[in-house]
C-alpha cells in the first residue's frame, strides 16, 4: 500500500464514507488486486500513483496491464474509478467515490 492509497483511506474514513475493503481480488480466476473495493455496491478505486514518473504503471506494458485490469472488472460489472493524487489532494476522489457509492448502493 502507498502513501496515496493511505491518503484516500485516512479521506474516506474522515469523510464518513463505508470502509472499504482494500487490495481485493475480485475473482479467483486473476490475481488482479485493486485498491479500494465495495463489494456490496461493486465499486472499485484504483489510485494511480507515480504518473509524473517513470514507473510501472508510466510504461507502455503497465498501461496495458492497467487497461487490463480495469477492462476486466467493468466486464464483471464493476465500476471503477480511477483516481491520481491531484484527485486525491483536492478532494475530487472523495466527491467521486460518494456519488459512486450513491448511485449503486449494496444491494
Amino acid at each position: 500500500m502507498s502513501a496515496l492509497e493511505d491518503l484516500l483511506a485516512f479521506h474516506i474514513k474522515a469523510y464518513g464514507l463505508p470502509t472499504p475493503e482494500r487490495e481485493y481480488r475480485i475473482s479467483k480466476d486473476r490475481k488482479f488486486r485493486y485498491d479500494f473495493a465495495w463489494p456490496a455496491s461493486m465499486v472499485c478505486v484504483e489510485c494511480q500513483g507515480g504518473i509524473y514518473i517513470k514507473s510501472g504503471h508510466t510504461t507502455p506494458s503497465g498501461i496495458t496491464r492497467d487497461a487490463e485490469k480495469i477492462n476486466y472488472a467493468t466486464l464483471h460489472g464493476w465500476h471503477i474509478l480511477v483516481v491520481t493524487a491531484d484527485h486525491v489532494k483536492s478532494g475530487q476522489a472523495i466527491q467521486w467515490i460518494k456519488a459512486a457509492l450513491e448511485l449503486y448502493p449494496p444491494f
